[in-house]
């Protein structure tokens, strides 16, 4: 039954994820659950989470194409980088990662029009990157707690 529950707690955010980057263009909504997944080191379901990330973003095209791969990856360089200040203060952790992903959407939303040629608006681009940090500072905390509920009724079932 856990199992059932935990797979209906990743589609619903899977979903979730989806329309709301349909409703808002140039967001990654969908990399706050490999972030949730890498603090709960949960590698079982980071196998089949982050391929199916990268599959639905490069699907979708609202963002630029290969963007997604570039983006999962550099997110877990910064994420082991930051792990050392995590030991010392988890705000100043917090605050990193989501200021770092939200430069890296604007590098490499600039980056990547730029190879692909495709006309952009820098403002636009600023926008997005301002908007995705925001997006990782509100949403990390509300699924993080989300998520404490259906892990923490899997940890009761297994004691």
């Amino acid at each position: 039954m856990l199992l059932v529950q935990n797979i209906f707690w990743w589609l619903a955010f899977l979903f979730c994820g989806i329309i709301l980057q349909l409703y808002v263009p140039g967001l990654d909504a969908l990399v706050v659950g490999i972030l949730l997944v890498s603090l709960e080191k949960d590698y079982k379901t980071m196998v089949w989470l982050v391929p199916a990330v990268v599959i639905l973003q490069e699907g979708m095209g609202s963002l630029s194409f290969g963007f997604s791969i570039f983006y999962i990856a550099s997110f877990f360089v910064l994420y082991r980088l930051s792990m050392a200040i995590a030991l010392a203060s988890r705000l100043v952790f917090y605050l990193l990662v989501s200021a770092g992903m939200g430069a890296l959407h604007s590098f490499y939303a600039w980056f990547f029009a730029t190879l692909q040629n495709v006309p952009y608006d820098q403002t636009v681009i600023m926008y997005d990157g301002v908007l995705q940090t925001f997006y990782i500072l509100v949403a990390w905390p509300i699924l993080g707690r989300l998520r404490r509920l259906v892990a923490h009724e899997e940890k009761k079932a297994d004691s």
